[in-house]
């Protein structure tokens, strides 16, 4: 019973936050982070790569760059790109958050006076 109770749990998180992106955005920022931060097994992986992705997303749509490449940041250290399983980014996902990351540090060059 406490196994589901766990898994119940972080999949309502997981989707009060999609369902809360464009009404109260604070309460998907605490719940993807809470995903994040309370992912310990096995089975609750497969939610880690989803949150970290709208996590970031929704941190560059509020202009919260430096967030953003934080959460990027650890989504590359926790989240090995070259591992194959089911719970483990695609090379899709690499490639977004790649490319996210890119466009940020490139809009922070912009901002550094020359």
């Amino acid at each position: 019973m406490r196994i589901s109770t766990e898994t119940d749990r972080l999949s309502v998180h997981m989707i009060e936050s999609v369902c809360y992106e464009e009404i109260n955005r604070a309460v998907s920022i605490t719940g993807y982070r809470y995903v994040i931060e309370a992912v310990k097994e096995v089975r609750h992986l497969l939610l880690l790569v989803p949150a970290h992705l709208r996590l970031a997303l929704l941190l560059v749509r509020l202009g919260g760059n430096d967030a953003a490449l934080v959460r990027i940041d650890r989504f590359e250290a926790q989240l090995p790109s070259k591992k194959r399983k089911l719970h483990f980014p695609t090379t899709e996902q690499c490639y977004v958050m790649k490319m996210r990351k890119s466009h940020l540090l490139g809009n922070q060059l912009e901002k550094v006076p020359a």
